[in-house]
């Protein structure tokens, strides 16, 4: 348990690489930032060339050398974006400049409604909007009968004999009229995307070849997609009404696997036909295969074959993980080059306690469950089952949430990350620019205008501590749900998230996985014996949400299982058919598997001991999840009710002792255990709990209080100083009784440091007393007769002191620090609720 002495002594690995915006700012400027970085407790930047205005020019290299020398001087790592700008793909304008014929090719269509029988009656070929357009195929169809026109698409006009009926005339085209991002790279295509490669990748090599693999770790790729469209809100799924993804290579394959006349099938992908499933699976399993070798594969190689690592996220917001548009239409895929997995949390996505419904936000509305049940864990799955990712999964964080977003949110949101699983972050930014930077706020720094930012290396220790101890464990998760991506292509679905929420609300541990596992066996490491393993991973039940048409490769896994312990679980229904076979026998030897209704999982679960630990009541806020290192094992307790306290007896099976660690304020206690122990959580708040050994001199012992209790009644001087005048302190008022700070009587522009000083008098001296502040918002500062005693950067607001209470008057002063949305009005936090400042509740003294 060294590892647990290490990191209580403050010895603690780096996990945490904000992304710092680059403006064309001053050495000066540069220079002081990676500073206050540095001294934030954070290793490692990414720098982001969006605000640059000279990307891949002199002054852009000019910045990177002082980058580096400074990186090199605070012994910090750099990762760089990897274009001009988000989203990765413009290749920083050179496939326009240099390629053009490179640039993103789509496939489009026309249809032509006719009603037979007719003679020799014609269509125009050509497509009048669209002069890139290359026709592919022209073939008249009624039903499953269709009429081949190939053979006279060279003329503009054909002419053809119609029978009866009403046929519609479809025309296939391949094309380059595109109107979203159209200057971006072909990502079914890799000589496309081996054009972001040389325009960025290979330039940086050549300049700074001797710093890759040491102060240059890797690239950072940001939100790259199809972008066949940019779509409406994420609608882009195969069988809309859009252009396609297209290259050479999706042709031939699509040849090689639907036959020669594949191309008479191709209206399938956008309308209702009989073998609309086959061939949509088809082309969907093409199109992701190449984004997975063409660019994500692509550019992680390059990495690796340059002392580098790969790593990034894609758009997996509106369900669109497993759609085109901005998609990458499968999300494992998109990210199998990587070397750690990756997501992004931003503009208000995930709101603590918001978990039902829709969240209206800046942009739109966000689906709530989504973000709570299924986002963190599509990552960190990856990360799990990838043997590539050795368990690692990175997730950017904070952005774009306006500066009502203070340290206390931003701890609920990386305690909501850890405990799923991810174990890196690129905190969302530094900006150099001058404040107030309009760009996407939260900025932590500001040139020194955030008043919070003094607090903010105390959240990045406490996540490099969390993030030390998580990385190298083995987790333990108990259930394999199947990602929905194929099973959206090809009929009726039901999304991840509906089963993934019933699991998390029950504390059962999960991971989400591909249908890949089940076709590329060998690279997963996927067997069964007497359960589902995948990377050395132990599964003891496979959870299919409903799907109308499975997978031929699952099915014989399934039916090869029949023996085993695994529970197989199809959640509303067994499919009806099988997307990449036309053989049904299979789905005929299904008697061994369980069908559980959506509402009844909970249930099922629990009454086939599918489960490692047990609430006495039900606690569909506490979130749970363990995981093995050396001889120890680590449970991770989180209350995600933002309002309420819980209270919960947790039965689990050891033979160990437990001892709970408290990382955020860096105390260990031994835990009574008798079967079962008491986890108390209040909002906010999360415990590790040790199974194992621990060195006796760092366990503290409880501290217990008396019964008795002493409210605070006195007045309260109140000082202010904004973050440039901290700590010089003015003095505003006197305050009767405690309330909002940002009420209109008192001062509702300021945003900075409340400091309340009052007096409090006992009989005698006090050995042990704990000061429960209440609410406040949002940091407070305890200093008691002088002597500053601890931070809260979150509830609970309790402080425990010793020795420090004296017979007669003793002064108490808190300093409380609120958000800058105060003094800042952005369009970011206009959708979310204003917090009051200050202390709001009575103060109470138990000793």
């Amino acid at each position: 348990m060294k590892e647990i002495s290490n990191i209580y002594n403050g010895n603690f690995e780096n996990y945490t690489l904000p992304f710092f915006w680059l403006h064309g700012e001053s050495e000066e400027v540069l220079v002081n930032y990676m500073q206050k970085i540095h001294d934030s407790n954070i290793k490692a930047v990414c720098i982001e060339s969006r605000p640059h205005p000279d990307f891949m020019g002199k002054r852009w290299w000019n910045d990177l050398d002082i980058i580096i020398r400074e990186a090199k001087r605070l012994n910090m790592k750099i990762w760089i974006l990897d274009d001009a700008h988000f989203p990765t793909g413009y290749a920083n304008g050179l496939v326009k400049k240099k390629y053009p014929e490179r640039l993103k090719t789509l496939l489009t269509h026309r249809v032509v409604e006719v009603l037979g029988p007719k003679k020799s009656i014609g269509v125009n070929t050509k497509n009048l909007l669209d002069p890139t357009a290359k026709i592919i195929s022209v073939y008249a169809k009624q039903g499953d009968k269709f009429i081949n026109l190939k053979e006279s698409m060279e003329e503009e006009i054909i002419y053809f004999d119609i029978p009866a009926g009403v046929w519609k005339i479809y025309m296939i085209y391949e094309s380059q009229k595109v109107k979203y991002n159209s200057d971006y790279i072909n990502m079914v295509d890799k000589e496309s995307c081996d054009i972001l490669i040389e325009a960025v990748y290979e330039p940086h090599y050549e300049r700074y070849k001797s710093e890759f693999g040491k102060t240059i770790a890797g690239f950072f790729s940001d939100e790259p997609g199809f972008m066949n469209e940019k779509g409406n809100k994420g609608d882009s799924a195969i069988g809309k009404v859009m252009p396609l993804p297209w290259s050479n290579e999706v042709k031939e394959r699509l040849k090689s696997r639907l036959g020669n006349d594949y191309d008479l099938k191709l209206s399938s992908l956008w309308y209702e036909e009989s073998y609309s499933s086959e061939v949509r699976y088809v082309f969907m399993d093409i199109c992701t295969q190449l984004y997975k070798e063409c660019f994500s594969d692509n550019l992680g190689n390059w990495c690796r074959g340059h002392n580098v690592e790969y790593i990034g996220h894609v758009i997996e917001d509106r369900d669109s993980n497993a759609r085109l548009g901005v998609g990458p239409g499968h999300l494992f895929r998109a990210m199998a080059g990587q070397d750690m997995a990756g997501i992004d949390v931003v503009l208000n996505q995930i709101i603590p306690g918001l978990d039902n419904g829709m969240h209206p936000a800046l942009t739109g509305e966000w689906e709530n469950e989504f973000f709570h049940y299924a986002l963190a864990k599509l990552g960190s799955s990856l990360g799990h089952i990838d043997p590539k990712k050795n368990g690692r999964t990175v997730a950017e964080v904070f952005g774009a949430y306006g500066w009502h977003e203070g340290i206390k949110m931003m701890k609920w949101i990386v305690d909501h990350f850890l405990i799923r699983g991810v174990n890196h972050f690129v905190p969302h930014a530094f900006s150099g620019k001058s404040f107030p930077d309009i760009d996407c706020p939260p900025h932590f720094y500001g040139h020194g205008n955030n008043p919070q930012f003094r607090y903010f290396g105390k959240l990045m220790e406490y996540l490099n501590k969390t993030c030390t101890l998580l990385n190298g464990g083995h987790t333990k998760p108990t259930a394999a749900v199947l990602y929905h991506a194929e099973a959206e292509w090809t009929g009726k679905f039901m999304l991840t998230q509906k089963p993934t929420r019933v699991l998390t609300q029950n504390q059962i541990d999960f991971d989400i996985i591909p249908n890949d596992v089940f076709v590329f066996k060998d690279y997963f490491k996927t067997t069964i014996e007497d359960y589902l393993y995948i990377n050395n991973n132990e599964y003891k039940c496979l959870i299919i949400p409903y799907c109308e048409y499975i997978s031929e490769e699952l099915l014989q896994f399934i039916v090869k299982a029949k023996n085993s312990k695994l529970k197989i679980v199809f959640i509303d229904g067994l499919p009806s058919g099988v997307f990449n076979s036309s053989d049904k026998v299979l789905l005929k030897n299904l008697h061994h598997v369980d069908i559980v209704p959506l509402m009844d999982l909970a249930t099922y679960m629990n009454s086939n001991n599918l489960y490692t630990i047990k609430c006495k009541k039900n606690e569909p806020y506490l979130r749970y999840s363990s995981f093995a290192k050396e001889e120890s094992e680590y449970m991770m307790f989180f209350n995600e009710d933002p309002i309420n306290t819980i209270e919960a007896s947790i039965k689990f099976k050891t033979d160990k002792p437990v001892y709970k660690y408290d990382i955020l304020n860096n105390k260990i206690t031994k835990v009574d255990y008798n079967g079962s122990i008491k986890v108390i959580l209040s909002p906010y708040e999360s415990f590790i709990y040790i199974l194992g050994d621990v060195d006796f001199s760092i366990v503290s012992k409880e501290i217990v209080t008396g019964t008795k209790i002493k409210v605070v009644n006195s007045k309260y001087k109140v000082s202010i100083a904004n973050a440039l005048e901290y700590p010089k302190f003015t003095e505003v008022f006197t305050l009767e009784k405690l309330e909002n700070l940002s009420l209109s009587k008192y001062l509702p522009n300021f945003s900075g440091t409340f400091r309340y000083e009052t007096d409090v008098e006992f009989e005698q001296d006090i050995d042990i007393a704990m000061i429960d502040l209440g609410r406040v918002y949002e940091v407070a500062d305890l200093i008691v007769n002088g002597k500053y005693v601890d931070t809260r950067i979150c509830p609970p607001y309790k402080f425990y002191i010793s020795n420090l209470l004296k017979s007669g008057k003793n002064t108490i002063c808190i300093d409380v620090t609120n958000t800058l949305d105060k003094q800042i009005v952005d369009c970011f936090s206009s959708t979310e609720e204003i917090q009051p400042s200050g202390l709001l509740d009575t103060i109470k003294i138990v000793y």
